[in-house]
């Protein structure tokens, strides 16, 4: 349990709190559209996690606790992890399209996007592959093209008026927020089939620190955007 508290425990509080504070602001009616996508992602991860929590937690006491997953589908998470970066990577790809005004740069991502739903779709229709623990290809082929969308959605921020009130801009504390994520769990990420603390105990513990800084950073600055862009006036 020592693992939980150190580092699953603190990053369940600070997804839950910036979930929250999304979720108040949304029922203020001081969300909109397309940034009500955020607050779904928010309780995206937390469904996803609470999942991947049930899990390892019914693992580590040998099915005393969710003993219906034991010898089933559900008894390993990969599965689910791989479809939560499925779905997040569209979410945030639809999410950043809204701030992107160049036709033939909205063009290029939307291509490159729906070459990457087929591509993901085939690699996740067989049943093997979806149980797999991290995908490679699929991992950079996500990695790539959120930072290629994050890339333009920064060049044409800096074309607009936005650039000179960024503090009041929410898509720029969530480019910002998930751009870091990104560059700091996907070389990691492919490592992930060694992803067993009784054969690969430094990575594991690796792994879990790099997860617990980032993801502190990630919903902090999201918290702190709902916060400063959205308390008394709308972002844009």
């Amino acid at each position: 349990m020592e693992f939980f508290y150190k580092y699953i425990l603190p990053i369940s509080i600070i997804e839950i709190i910036a979930a929250s504070v999304g979720t108040y602001l949304f029922l203020k009616n001081k969300i909109k559209k397309p940034h009500t996508l955020i607050v779904y992602y928010l309780w995206l991860v937390i469904v996803f996690e609470s999942y991947g929590f049930m899990v390892g937690f019914a693992k580590h006491t040998e099915y005393e606790y969710f003993g219906f997953l034991e010898d089933t589908f559900f008894q390993e998470g990969r599965w689910a992890y791989n479809i939560f970066r499925f779905l997040s990577t569209i979410l945030f790809i639809f999410y950043f399209l809204n701030f992107i005004k160049n036709q033939k740069e909205r063009i290029i991502i939307q291509v490159l996007t729906l070459c990457y739903i087929v591509f993901a779709l085939i690699l996740l229709s067989d049943i093997e592959t979806l149980q797999l623990s991290g995908i490679p290809i699929l991992i950079i082929a996500q990695s790539l093209l959120i930072f290629i969308t994050i890339f333009i959605f920064f060049l044409n921020l800096l074309k607009s008026n936005n650039i000179l009130d960024l503090r009041t801009h929410f898509p720029f504390y969530v480019a910002l927020g998930y751009l870091f994520f990104l560059i700091s769990t996907t070389p990691i990420d492919l490592y992930f089939k060694y992803y067993d603390i009784k054969v690969n105990e430094m990575y594991v513990n690796l792994r879990a620190s790099i997860y617990l800084i980032i993801n502190l950073f990630l919903y902090s600055t999201l918290t702190l955007g709902f916060i400063l862009c959205f308390r008394k006036k709308k972002s844009y």
